[in-house]
This record gives structure tokens, C-alpha cells and sequence, in this order.
């Protein structure tokens, strides 16, 4: 019994296997996706389909015993990127899936709004998907209340009427972009639909032309009984008076009744108000309280601030390049680089070698054009040459080197011109009249 029932599973597993064959594995690609983690030698992706893999970074030379280890490159790359952002990650397969390259991906919408429908929900993130392109991005809460020993954090309060929003409605929010997408304030259709009071398509009833009613008052009725009255349909009594006859009042003695109105002009003051004359400008009572005490536990925070800062700044002065070349370079790739240089240039040791460079400001970066070839020349020599060529600005902000565009004028948005009409201060009418 047991040899028969031997012969046919074996027979049946050499078809089975001839049927299948071996078993095809990717051996490379390439997508997109957010940035959810990493380490110092891996990082975590969730792809467009909503599946998160850990990619390590590419090995060079044999096993560990025989001098194989990480590639430095790949790790500093690793270190330049920031959690939350979209990345284009090109991977490959030895027995781990590795990083190849890997591209931060920049949003590069024009409008402050996105509109979107809610994917998932963290303790400190949304993700998003755009409502025109289908895309996934992940939009961190914004950070209140200055550093967490002092009381700060993620607003948690942006996340309440988003768990309770239904996921098929989409939802409209301000965001900007620093370091990674931010969401800054939640607006409903309403109050992005809302019209202003002057903007109506038709003018209402009371506040059209005057139109006479077809309906007869009193008087109407009245002046058809008394057609050969002198006035004709009079219906002020006062207006059947004689042109000739004056007011009693204006025939009132024009001397002063105020004593002190018989004053000499020349002692007199232009103003009737004896408080106009006091500073020349009316001061608001309530602007008063802006000088307010100053909480210590922010001094010292500023103070800690501050300290990185000042660090920074030494950095560009001391750091000094002896051959520092480029050639029709974006601006992307130029700061990377510098970032790069800097770090191999600064003698401190530890985990803060270096400076660090970052963008505030969202758009393609690609179309701008950088060439530089100087020599000893210093750090921060060099970011103000690369600053003045695509005309952009940086700045220190917690020891970090923010570069962003020049700011235009921007026109204020018709809910802050409402906001700020809403109410106005009686002391500021006062003055006013």
C-alpha cells in the first residue's frame, strides 16, 4: 500500500514542477513614495499601493571581517533626509533590497490650499491624496508651544474633525513647506465658498431704486378730496409756511452763553477737544498691555537657540574651501554638495560635523543654474555667491541654514481683510473725529 500511494505523489510533483518552473524575482526597480523611517544605514518607503519595505544601504568590499562595510556616500545621503517627505527610490536586489539612489520629490503646487481626501491618520502626520493627481503626501501638524521640556508639540486639536470626517468627502487646508509638508489650517467648504457682503449677483429690493407703490397713502387720498388747496399734496405742515418767515431761534442774541468763549482768540485753541492737544496723536489704551512680562523659561530657550545659532555662524567663518568649483549646477545639488564639503572640512568631532542646509520654500529646483569657481574661499562666502545668483535668501533658524526665495508682496486674502474690518476700536473713532 504504501508503495503504491508512493509512485503517483512522486509522479505528480515532477509535473508540478515542470509546470511552474522556477519562481521569478525582481532583481531591481524603481518608485515612489513617502519616507515613514529610518536609521543610519536603512530606510523605510511606503510605496503609491500603500506597502512599506526597509531598504539598506549598498555594501562595498567583502563580509565585515575583510574590511566590507556600508557605503559612506550612500550614508550621508541617509543622513541628509528628512521623514515625511516624498522620495523617488531606485532599489536593487542582493539577498536585501538596497538603495541605489534616491531623490527627495518637492511638491510644486502654486496654490496654498490642497484639497484632498484623508488616506491615514498618525499621532503627528496625515497622509493625504491629492485630489488631481491621485498622489499620496504626508503633511505633519504643525509644532506649538516651543520646545517639548517646555510645555511644546505637535496640534493635536487639527486631528480631531479630521478622525471624524468622513474619508469619500474630500478636505481643504493651508499648508507650507518647511523641511517636509506642513498642514497650518483646516478650512470647510463654507468658509471657502463664502461670498463676500459686497459681492451679490443682484442688488436685494432695499437697497434697489426707489419705486412708487401703487397702493394710495392718506395724503395721496387726501389731496384728490382738496384739489384747490394753494400747496399742492403738502405733506410736511412746516412746508405751507411763508418763505418770509425766520426761525426764532436765529433771531436769538448772537452773544456767547459760555464765559469762556469771550476769551481773546489769539489765547484760544483751534481744537475743542482739550485732550487733542495732549501728545498730538491719541495712543490706544489697550496697545498697553503688548509690553507684557517675559516668561524666563522662553529666555532660556532663546538662550539655547541662540547657542546653536552663534555655533553655526563660527562654522562659515572658520570652515574655508581651498578649490571650490561648479559648473551649471542646481541649486539643489550645489547646497547638497557644500553641505557635503562642509562636514569633511570641519575638524569637531561627533555627530554635529559640519553644517546642515535645508529649503523652506517648494518648486523645481532644477531650473536653476549655478557656477562657481573660487578658492580659499570661505563657507559662508560661498552660500552668499550662490544666494546672489538665483536671488534667494537664507537664514539661521536652531542651528540649521534655511535657504528660500525672496518674499514678494502678497495681497491679503479676503478672510483676513474681513478679519481685520470686523471690529473697530471706539478710541481709534474718537480720534478719528
Amino acid at each position: 500500500m504504501r508503495r503504491n500511494f508512493f509512485i503517483p505523489f512522486l509522479s505528480f510533483a515532477s509535473v508540478f514542477t515542470v509546470l511552474l518552473g522556477d519562481i521569478p524575482v525582481l532583481k531591481n526597480g524603481l518608485l515612489n513614495g513617502i519616507l515613514t523611517a529610518k536609521g543610519e544605514a536603512w530606510i523605510e518607503v511606503k510605496d503609491d499601493k500603500a506597502y512599506t519595505h526597509r531598504y539598506l544601504a549598498s555594501w562595498t568590499g567583502k563580509g565585515p571581517s575583510r574590511g566590507g562595510s556600508f557605503d559612506v556616500g550612500m550614508l550621508d545621503v541617509i543622513d541628509q533626509l528628512v521623514v515625511g517627505n516624498r522620495v523617488s527610490l531606485k532599489w536593487f536586489w542582493d539577498d536585501h533590497l538596497r538603495i541605489e539612489e534616491i531623490e527627495v520629490i518637492m511638491p510644486e503646487w502654486e496654490d496654498e490650499l490642497f484639497e484632498g481626501y484623508v488616506l491615514e491618520i498618525g499621532d503627528k502626520w496625515v497622509d493625504v491624496q491629492n485630489k488631481d493627481e491621485g498622489v499620496p503626501w504626508r503633511f505633519y501638524l504643525p509644532w506649538v508651544g516651543g520646545y517639548p521640556r517646555s510645555g511644546g508639540g505637535y496640534d493635536q486639536a487639527i486631528l480631531e474633525p479630521l478622525r471624524e470626517h468622513q474619508p469619500t468627502s474630500p478636505v481643504i487646508f493651508e499648508w507650507n513647506y518647511l523641511l517636509r509638508p506642513r498642514i497650518m489650517k483646516l478650512f470647510t467648504r463654507e468658509e471657502i465658498t463664502k461670498k463676500a457682503f459686497y459681492d451679490v449677483e443682484e442688488i436685494p429690493p432695499w437697497l434697489g431704486p426707489s419705486r412708487k407703490s401703487t397702493e394710495l397713502s392718506p395724503f395721496d387720498l387726501l389731496a384728490e378730496k382738496e384739489p384747490n388747496r394753494n400747496l399742492q399734496n403738502p405733506i410736511n405742515p412746516f412746508d405751507g409756511l411763508s418763505t418770509g418767515t425766520a426761525n426764532p431761534f436765529d433771531k436769538a442774541q448772537s452773544a456767547p452763553i459760555n464765559p469762556f468763549a469771550s476769551v481773546s482768540s489769539s489765547n484760544a485753541q483751534s481744537t475743542l477737544n482739550p485732550f487733542d492737544n495732549v501728545g498730538g496723536q491719541a495712543i490706544n489704551p489697550f496697545d498697553a498691555s503688548a509690553s507684557a512680562s517675559i516668561n524666563p523659561f522662553d529666555q532660556q530657550t532663546t538662550k539655547q537657540v541662540d547657542i546653536k545659532s552663534e555655533k553655526v555662524r563660527e562654522k562659515l567663518e572658520e570652515i574655508v574651501f581651498s578649490n571650490l568649483k561648479f559648473k551649471d549646477m542646481s541649486l539643489q545639488d550645489v547646497l547638497s554638495e557644500l553641505s557635503k564639503k562642509s562636514s569633511d572640512a570641519d575638524g569637531e568631532p561627533g555627530s554635529d560635523k559640519g553644517v546642515r542646509i535645508f529649503f523652506e520654500t517648494a518648486g523645481d529646483l532644477t531650473k536653476t543654474s549655478i557656477s562657481l569657481d573660487m578658492a580659499d574661499v570661505k563657507l559662508g562666502d560661498a552660500l552668499k555667491q550662490v544666494a546672489e545668483q538665483v536671488e534667494w535668501n537664507y537664514r539661521i533658524v536652531e542651528g540649521l541654514v534655511i535657504f528660500s526665495r525672496k518674499s514678494k508682496t502678497v495681497e491679503a486674502s479676503p478672510f483676513e481683510q474681513a478679519e481685520k474690518n470686523k471690529e473697530i476700536n471706539p478710541f481709534d473713532q474718537a480720534v478719528d473725529n
